[in-house]
């Protein structure tokens, strides 16, 4: 597979403290000679409105500065000449250079999905050519996919999904994808951002939480941690993964069940935010896909309590042997008993409520709360008795 060599050094703006909240739309010519500059006076236009802006903060979940002006000027890209200073900047780097690292697999799906986008709106620019380059190749290949009308991720066309989910996910990764594309090129997802007189509460947050937070949960986009930033995997790969990885991980949770908080265990993750409540709205698909693929993390997790939903999305224990075959919990003689000894889980049981509430999955909120209080009350739970009230206000009890 084609690399795409996106990584740019030349220009790299610093993120300044400011005042002044401005918003911003983009402005281009329309001829190829002046892309450059045209390209440039944008760039520096963008960035002092969006480091200008009270709640907005430097991107945290990207390992490349330019990826906000990238999807930026896709959320504009109906506009033929915003288009084709896009397709431009994507196929030669434009002014801005670029080293020979090789892209990383988030920023390759974050252009992916832009090059896809604006070839679904404007199909010739699937054939049109600047400079000879591998880079290039590649972004006319991905085009050239997209023009056939029903484009597929071409990085990650396929998912697989947790053990007992197979009936709870009804869209395919196509459909996902095609979705994802839809969403990026809303200019209202750009305008509502800049627009925005606050996030949540006391909330700051960068510009493309919640294109990130759509992508990573309908399973299209590579999650991100450390510092600085570090590409892992997509949702369906950390499914994969086994009860002793979860058990010893603490910051998966934060992409699998995303809140309005920043997570202890992962500052990185995006968050549900008043953009993103508003985002779900006018994009009926992508809302349903999320609620699909929340649902198989929630039953992935479930597994690892050792017990599994019943056909009324009822939490039951596992037989012996299925949760035996899970391998050997940290504490205690079954997974069932492990999340319930390791207290750590308690506060994450208040995220899961929160998220699935978020979502309008409240089936799952009352199966969950229904299953922490009924556990409160054995004996291995009795501990659980004073966060029983927390539970309870995050479920809408």
């Amino acid at each position: 597979m084609k690399k795409i060599y996106f990584c740019f050094s030349v220009i790299y703006l610093h993120f300044l403290v400011v005042t002044a909240a401005l918003g911003y739309v983009p402005t281009f010519t329309g001829k190829s000679g002046d892309f450059d500059s045209d390209l440039t006076s944008n760039y520096h236009a963008f960035t002092k409105s969006l480091t200008s802006h009270a709640v907005f903060q430097p991107s945290e979940a990207v390992t490349n500065p330019l990826m906000d002006y990238v999807l930026f000027l896709t959320s504009y890209s109906h506009d033929r000449s915003t288009a084709l200073a896009l397709d431009y900047m994507l196929k030669t780097s434009g002014p801005f250079g670029f080293s020979g690292k090789p892209a990383d697999e988030q920023e390759k799906v974050f252009l992916a999905a832009s090059a896809q986008a604006i070839t679904l709106q404007h199909s010739d620019l699937a054939g049109k050519s600047y400079t000879k380059s591998e880079h290039q190749d590649e972004i006319l290949r991905l085009q050239g996919l997209a023009k056939k009308g029903t484009p597929e991720h071409p990085y990650h066309p396929k998912i697989t999904l947790p053990a007992r989910a197979d009936s709870l996910v009804t869209s395919t990764q196509g459909a996902r994808w095609q979705s994802f594309l839809t969403l990026i090129t809303d200019k209202s997802v750009s305008e509502r951002q800049f627009s925005a007189k606050k996030l949540n509460e006391r909330a700051k947050a960068d510009w493309l939480n919640d294109v990130l937070l759509c992508g990573y949960l309908m399973g299209l986009m590579p999650d991100v941690e450390g510092s600085p930033p570090k590409v892992r995997d997509y949702l369906d790969q950390n499914w994969a993964n086994n009860n002793t990885w979860m058990e010893k991980q603490h910051n998966y949770v934060q992409w699998w069940f995303p809140i309005h908080t920043v997570g202890q265990g992962d500052c990185i993750a995006p968050r549900t935010l008043i953009t993103t409540c508003q985002t779900l709205k006018g994009h009926g698909q992508v809302g349903a896909a999320m609620q699909e693929m929340l649902a198989a993390s929630f039953t992935r997790k479930v597994t690892f309590w050792g017990s599994q939903l019943d056909k009324s999305s009822k939490i039951v224990p596992l037989s012996k042997a299925e949760d035996k075959a899970l391998g050997t919990p940290v504490a205690g003689q079954t997974w069932s008993e492990n999340w319930v000894i390791k207290t750590h889980n308690y506060l994450r049981m208040t995220r899961f409520l929160t998220c699935l509430r978020f979502f309008g999955l409240q089936g799952y909120v009352d199966s969950l709360y229904a299953y922490l209080d009924e556990t409160a009350k054995t004996p291995d739970g009795s501990g659980m008795q004073g966060s029983l009230g927390f539970w309870k206000q995050a479920a809408g009890k």
